[in-house]
Order: C-alpha cells, then sequence, then structure tokens
C-alpha cells in the first residue's frame, strides 16, 4: 500500500503519482519517496514526469 508523503492518503491505480528513488531505506521505506502529482514539491514536478501511480508499483511490491 502506497501513500502520499504530502497528504498521507493512499495512492490508487488510476492516481498520478511523482516517485523519487535512491535513499538509504532506513530513511524512506523502500529507499522511495512518493507523491501524488498534484501534492510534490515544484521543483520536483518541474524534473519528473508523473506516471500512472498504482497499478505496476502494487504489482511490483506484490513480486517482492
Amino acid at each position: 500500500m502506497l501513500k502520499c508523503r504530502k497528504c498521507n492518503l493512499i495512492v490508487a491505480p488510476e492516481d498520478l503519482v511523482i516517485i523519487l528513488g535512491g535513499f538509504p531505506p532506513e530513511s524512506v521505506e523502500n529507499g522511495e519517496i512518493t507523491w501524488h502529482a498534484r501534492c510534490a514539491p515544484r521543483i520536483v514536478r518541474e524534473h519528473i514526469p508523473p506516471t500512472k501511480g498504482g497499478i505496476a508499483l502494487l504489482e511490483k511490491q506484490q513480486q517482492n
């Protein structure tokens, strides 16, 4: 289950999301920060395109 870092709401399969990875797993869950596209900081939105959220990410989580 993915939650937006800003609004703390669950990411639905149809939501546009921005995921920023590469963080140490002990600092953030799974080493990734997830935002709804509308919640992400402007600097992040300008440099990282949003993707269709939940479906691929949930499949990835279930495989692990």
